[in-house]
C-alpha cells in the first residue's frame, strides 16, 4: 500500500512555563506584568506577548511586535518561539520573508530541546528536501524523536515511512505499531490506513471487526476514503452484517465529499 506523507498542519500552541516553573499566566495578572517581565528579559513572558500581540488576545493586534516578540524569545532560548519563528519562515506569513533555510535552523534549535512540534516538523522538511538536503534516514530520525513524544503526526508519517518502505526496510508490524498509536490519539488518516491493514491482514492478523471499527472511526471525522470504505463493509457485510441501506448512507457522503468511487456505487 503506499501513501503519502501527512504534511504538516497548523501551528500548535504550547504550554509555557517560565524558568523555575509555573505558566506565566500565574505570574502575570496583567498586560504591564506581562510587558515588564518581556522587557525584563523573561523569554516565557516574551512569547506570551509575541501570542497576545499575534491573535489580538487583551491588547491591540499588531503582526509586527509580534515577530518582534517571538524573535526576542527565540534568541532566549524559548523552544516554543523558536518552533513558532520556523514556521513564520517555513510559509512566509506575518510579514516574513520565506526562507525555508531558516525554518530549518529554528526547527532544528527547538528539536533540539525536545519540542515535539520541531521534530515532527524538521523530520518533514528532510523527509521533502525543503530547505536542507533531503534524507530519509534524518527524516526518520526526526519522526521518532516527535513520535516517542506522542506527537500523532509524527507517528503517522512514520508509519507511513515503514509501510512504504522508505529510507529503512519495509515492515509492516511497525507500520501497525505506529498507525495504531496515531489512530487512538484521534488522527483520522492514522485510523481509515489502520482499518486497511486489519481489512487485509497486513502486518496484523485479519480482522474484519476491527477493520469497520477503525473506518468508521476516520469516517465519523468526515475522512472520505473512510466513508467509502465503511460503505463497502456494510455493502459486503465484512466485519458487520450487511445492510444496504448503511451502504448507501456512507457511499453518499463519500460522493458529496467528492470520492469517484462513492458516487459510482451510489449510482
Amino acid at each position: 500500500m503506499t501513501l503519502k506523507i501527512l504534511r504538516p498542519s497548523l501551528f500548535k500552541v504550547l504550554t509555557l512555563y517560565v524558568l523555575l516553573g509555573g505558566p506565566v499566566s500565574a505570574l502575570a495578572a496583567d498586560i504591564a506584568t506581562t510587558k515588564q517581565l518581556a522587557i525584563q528579559g523573561n523569554a516565557a513572558a516574551q512569547y506570551e506577548l509575541a501570542v497576545m500581540y499575534d491573535q489580538g488576545n487583551e491588547i491591540e493586534q499588531d503582526l509586527d511586535k509580534a515577530v518582534e516578540w517571538y524573535r526576542e524569545a527565540a534568541v532566549k532560548g524559548s523552544s516554543a518561539a523558536q518552533n513558532k519563528l520556523g514556521y513564520l519562515y517555513e510559509h512566509g506569513i506575518l510579514g516574513v520573508q520565506q526562507d525555508t533555510t531558516k525554518a530549518a535552523e529554528w526547527y532544528q534549535r527547538a528539536a533540539s530541546q525536545n519540542n515535539a512540534i520541531s521534530q515532527f516538523r524538521l523530520g518533514w522538511l528532510y523527509y521533502s528536501g525543503t530547505g536542507v538536503r533531503q534524507s530519509y534516514s534524518k527524516a526518520m530520525a526526526w519522526y521518532l524523536k516527535a513520535a516517542k513524544q506522542g506527537q500523532p503526526e509524527a507517528q503517522y508519517n512514520l508509519a507511513l515511512m515503514y509501510d512504504n518502505g522508505e529510507g529503512i526496510a519495509e515492515n509492516d508490524a511497525m507500520a501497525v505499531l505506529w498507525y495504531s498509536k496515531a489512530a487512538e490519539q484521534g488522527l483520522a488518516d492514522a485510523q481509515n490506513d489502520l482499518g486497511f491493514m486489519f481489512e487485509h491482514g497486513t502486518g496484523v492478523a485479519k480482522d474484519l471487526s476491527k477493520a469497520f471499527k477503525w473506518y468508521r472511526k476516520a469516517a465519523e471525522q468526515d475522512y472520505v476514503q473512510a466513508q467509502y470504505n465503511l460503505g463497502v463493509m456494510y455493502d459486503h457485510g465484512k466485519g458487520v452484517r450487511k445492510d444496504k441501506t448503511k451502504a448507501l448512507e456512507w457511499y453518499t457522503k463519500a460522493c458529496d465529499n467528492g470520492h469517484e468511487k462513492g458516487c459510482a456505487a451510489f449510482n
